[in-house]
């Protein structure tokens, strides 16, 4: 299906009465099970060739792998270069950032949809201590790598997974539906060296069934493999506290403005301000 075929669909299913008749029977029949149980075969080797053509990914990143099934394929590794400097921000992951001021109420707005940290962080009191900071969203697209790598050097907490739907990700979903809130995610603080604790959501959607970290309650090293997300486009959602973090210009300037800017995995995207 084509990128241009793929969004007429979306818009269909969140925006028509029959589009959102199809959307209940999908969560209710078992039918994104069945999708992910055929993606996951040997069987859907065939979809690979044809999704790569249709999206032009470039392959050259991946010679020399071979893959089992289409989601052996969505998960590929690659290797990519960062900033190693001691406070430099860099993207955990290849997609589209947004940018967003967490108000003192430890809220803030997506799309017209008012969240709280509290949303995706479910623990009231660590959600608390990102009132007044940055909220950055990072929205993967299906066509993007999804395997997401540590921002800084420290310690990461206890992973809490919440039990939820698969509403797509995409901006026309977020006007629609509270995505961040209704949707399954996996959360953890991240006690980093330079950006004091950040708050990291993985939120999955349509077909992501599978949100993986590597670590828990262990040390990690900037640019090692955090997770991934099995299948499909989905979002990660960071938290910083007032004062953590410095954005480049360019991405400061999106700061609530609904606009999105695309970003590569080790991208620096900034620094931090100030050590928590």
């Amino acid at each position: 299906m084509s990128k241009k075929e793929k969004r007429s669909f979306v818009e269909r299913a969140y925006t028509t009465r029959r589009g959102r008749l199809l959307l209940n029977i999908m969560f209710r029949t078992g039918a994104l099970k069945l999708a992910g149980l055929y993606v996951r075969s040997p069987l859907s080797k065939g979809m690979i060739g044809r999704f790569v053509r249709k999206n032009g990914v470039d392959m050259r990143p991946y010679e020399g792998q071979t893959f089992r099934s289409f989601a052996d394929f969505f998960i590929r590794k690659k290797t990519f270069e960062y900033d190693r400097a001691p406070g430099a921000l860099i993207s955990p992951c290849d997609g589209c950032l947004s940018v967003y001021e967490i108000g003192a109420d430890a809220a803030f707005t997506v799309k017209g949809t008012r969240y709280t940290c509290a949303d995706l962080i479910t623990d009231g009191r660590e959600a608390k201590r990102f009132e007044g900071g940055k909220c950055l969203v990072f929205r993967l697209r299906e066509t993007d790598y999804h395997r997401f790598c540590f921002i800084d050097g420290g310690r990461q907490g206890e992973s809490v997974f919440v039990k939820g739907k698969l509403h797509s990700v995409q901006p026309i979903a977020l006007e629609k539906e509270e995505v961040y809130r209704v949707n399954r995610r996996k959360w953890t603080l991240l006690h980093t060296d330079h950006f004091g604790t950040v708050g990291v959501c993985a939120v999955g959607a349509v077909l992501v069934g599978g949100i993986v970290f590597e670590r828990e309650n262990d040390r990690f090293e900037k640019g090692g493999e955090m997770g991934r997300f099995e299948l499909c486009g989905s979002t990660l959602v960071y938290f910083f506290a007032r004062g953590a973090i410095a954005l480049r210009k360019d991405l400061e300037a999106l700061t609530d403005k609904e606009e999105e800017k695309e970003v590569r995995c080790g991208e620096t995207v900034g620094a931090a301000k100030e050590r928590i």
